[in-house]
């Protein structure tokens, strides 16, 4: 799934600061991410990142309406506007409890990317 799957109001996680992966949040038109919904989604950017702890890493977030590739822009970066930021935590056993979903296929372990 990438930026141009996305709805306006979906929900776009980021590793802060570095190219890589993303997940995309999904969310029904009318409704809002619950807090641990956001926090799974950012645990699973940070995972698909390499990212294995055990400091804790921040991962970007915004409304994917807020997202954009400019033309020009290397593979894997994109312009995000009003950009927020959550802490993730190091818990090995996490990514086991969430169901990731990569090309359209559900592997085991989180939510949308």
């Amino acid at each position: 799934m990438s930026i141009r799957d996305a709805r306006g109001k979906d929900l776009f996680f980021h590793v802060a600061g570095r190219p890589g992966p993303h997940v995309l949040l999904r969310l029904t038109p009318g409704k809002v991410a619950s807090p641990e919904s956001i926090s799974d989604a950012a645990f699973i950017a940070a995972y698909q990142s390499g990212w294995r702890g055990p400091q804790a890493l921040a991962v970007s977030w915004t409304e994917a309406r807020f997202v954009s590739k400019p033309k020009g822009f290397p593979p894997g970066k994109v312009r995000v506007e009003r950009g927020r930021e959550i802490l993730v935590s190091h818990d090995p056993e996490r990514i086991g409890t969430l169901s990731v979903h990569q090309g359209g296929k559900k592997e085991p372990g989180g939510a949308d990317s």
